[in-house]
């Protein structure tokens, strides 16, 4: 007979036989680093609410002059320069008299006196301590700044373009159910059918929203006379209003050409945020070439992290900003052939939201459970889950994309 308990019974003075045994941990799934790092992001922003089925947000854009020259200056006594299209000289591209601008090749500095028409510009030659030279086609005249004389009248007005950005909202479903038979049945693995089926019917929910979030097309139509939407994802919000900040990497990349394709989502930023912080999400295999050029030219070091909820990344500090790196399961989901494979997406966070529309957040459409009404006299348990939601981008030129990561090089 063995001894009494001298102190407070614990699960280790169970008999081994005497609990019921749990085989739970014998089943896995593999989700690596999480299903949906971008959706669980959203979760810790602050909540936006669509009241509409397209949504979207008012931006303006500062300008920044400059001119191309279309032709050549032949000497330094020119005055008028004819330039590539303006498109607008007073509204989208406003080059007004009394802006100074900054000739590449020379460094000279000339004076806007007038705007004849969209495509000429008149000028004071060597506005400055560098003398008035000939000057060849093509070369770029940068803004530098205005100059008025003492009781100058006042100078043309101009003022930056309201643009609307907008999406459409996007309903996502994903369904579960099990036969009544099923649910009766007692099992020794895993958890009750019921149960497992709706946990995975809202992974695959997840799933769907994550792959909307970063590679939807923004569409509205209708099937059988009912409309349907799509709602824009990050990759073609970059493409539609920064195409510039997607590279395609070459044969190999080293760090400089990294650096480059990354700088570009520091050149814009919202009034109230300047962070030159960014999520880099990744592919398996452009994983393996930034750490490849890192090795090869040892310009950062690669340090380990992890977010509140358990996301864990790699980050890294380029020239202008630092990287949060995290490899993304979607982007490895469809194996090494695929182009997600090797692609790298930097993505301004803060700029990101998800906006529900109306209470249609992550909607639970449960039938035949804790009495719930029968549905179609069906003999199972069941339901769905429906979010209808769209994303937001409030800066897509703060993100940057490099295609084709293949291979690292030194240099």
């Amino acid at each position: 007979m063995p001894a009494p308990f001298t102190s407070i019974f614990k699960t280790a003075d169970y008999y081994t036989d005497v609990v019921k045994k749990s085989f739970s941990g014998k089943i896995a799934e593999y989700f690596p680093s999480g299903n949906a790092p971008l959706f669980a992001l959203s979760s810790m922003m602050a909540s936006e609410t669509a009241t509409n089925t397209t949504h979207g947000y008012h931006t303006r854009t500062m300008v920044f002059p400059m001119l191309k020259l279309n032709g050549a200056v032949a000497n330094g006594t020119d005055t008028t320069f004819t330039v590539d299209s303006m498109s607008g000289a007073s509204t989208s591209f406003p080059v007004v008299p009394g802006m100074l601008f900054r000739v590449a090749s020379t460094l000279e500095q000339v004076r806007v006196t007038s705007v004849p028409s969209d495509t000429q510009v008149v000028v004071q030659r060597g506005f400055g301590s560098v003398t008035a030279a000939a000057i060849a086609d093509d070369v770029i005249l940068y803004l530098v700044g205005t100059a008025y004389q003492e009781g100058s009248t006042r100078p043309q007005p101009y003022s930056m373009d309201i643009v609307f950005v907008d999406n459409y909202t996007q309903i996502f479903r994903n369904a579960w159910a099990v036969t009544g038979s099923a649910a009766a049945v007692q099992v020794v693995v895993g958890q009750k059918p019921e149960t497992d089926n709706k946990l995975q019917c809202a992974k695959f929910h997840a799933r769907d929203i994550e792959s909307g979030a970063f590679f939807g097309q923004k569409k509205s139509t209708s099937i059988g006379g009912v409309p349907i939407r799509t709602a824009q994802g990050l990759y073609h919000a970059v493409l539609e209003h920064a195409s510039g900040n997607i590279t395609t990497a070459g044969a190999t990349t080293n760090y400089t050409q990294l650096e480059n394709a990354l700088d570009l989502c520091f050149d814009t930023s919202m009034d109230e945020d300047n962070s030159t912080e960014r999520m880099l999400f990744v592919g398996g295999g452009a994983w393996k070439v930034i750490q490849q050029i890192g090795r090869l030219n040892n310009e950062y070091d690669l340090s380990e992290n992890a977010t509140s909820f358990g996301m864990r990344f790699d980050s890294f500090k380029a020239g202008r900003g630092n990287f949060g790196m995290v490899q993304h399961p979607l982007f490895n989901a469809f194996g090494k052939s695929s182009p997600f494979y090797n692609m790298a997406i930097a993505m301004h966070a803060p700029t990101f939201n998800i906006a529900y529309l109306g209470a249609r957040k992550t909607v639970d459409e449960s039938y035949n459970i804790n009495g719930k009404v029968v549905e179609d006299g069906i003999d199972a348990i069941g339901g769905s889950l429906l979010s209808e939601l769209t994303f937001t981008f409030r800066n897509p030129a703060a993100n940057a994309i490099i295609l084709n990561l293949t291979a690292g090089a030194a240099g």
